[in-house]
């Protein structure tokens, strides 16, 4: 049988046999059986949250302002040996520029590798906390029973979804669960 569209509706008697065939289809034990429904997490919300009152994190949080700190009075030194550069270029102390030439070039490369070498530091240990084996297992159980909970069959990270609906955004739910669990301790 050719069923005819026109004017973008079906003509009534192909209609009924559209809705006689789609009620002829095998029915599924559950309705659960033809749904999935999928949730996200922000991990990153999740670790600061898990940890903020953590060891580990405070000391991560420590190392991150000394590595701050540290930068800016390098970058202060930079900015006064410039100053200096300056003033000796424009009084014509060729000798003493070329001096703080070299020593604006030093204090700029070691600025840059410190900056280098101190970020991939503090990732390692940003990375080390969100794979601790407590986390790891702890994460799990949350992100488990709230899926059930919830009724959720798949849980994405955000960073892994490139658009969602808050309704689907279960971050708080996680950080509640792993806020329960860690009380009961």
């Amino acid at each position: 049988m050719i069923m005819h569209v026109r004017g973008g509706r079906l003509r009534a008697p192909a209609a009924a046999v559209l809705a006689a065939a789609v009620l002829a289809l095998p029915a599924p034990a559950t309705a659960q059986e033809l749904i999935t429904r999928m949730g996200v997490v922000d991990l990153d919300r999740v670790v600061r949250a898990f940890y903020l009152e953590s060891e580990a994190f405070r000391t991560y949080q420590a190392r991150r302002a000394d590595v701050i700190a540290e930068r800016e009075r390098i970058e202060e030194d930079l900015y006064r040996l410039e100053l200096r550069l300056v003033d000796a270029r424009q009084g014509g102390d060729r000798s003493l520029a070329l001096r703080l030439e070299q020593q604006v070039f030093d204090t700029t490369e070691h600025l840059s590798q410190y900056v280098r070498v101190m970020n991939d530091q503090l990732q390692r240990m940003y990375g080390e906390l969100q794979t601790s084996d407590l986390f790891i297992g702890e994460l799990a159980a949350a992100l488990r029973y709230v899926a059930e909970a919830l009724g959720y069959t798949v849980i994405l990270d955000t960073d892994d979804v490139l658009h969602w609906d808050t309704d689907v955004d279960l971050t708080d739910d996680v950080i509640s669960e792993l806020a329960r669990r860690a009380a009961r301790r």
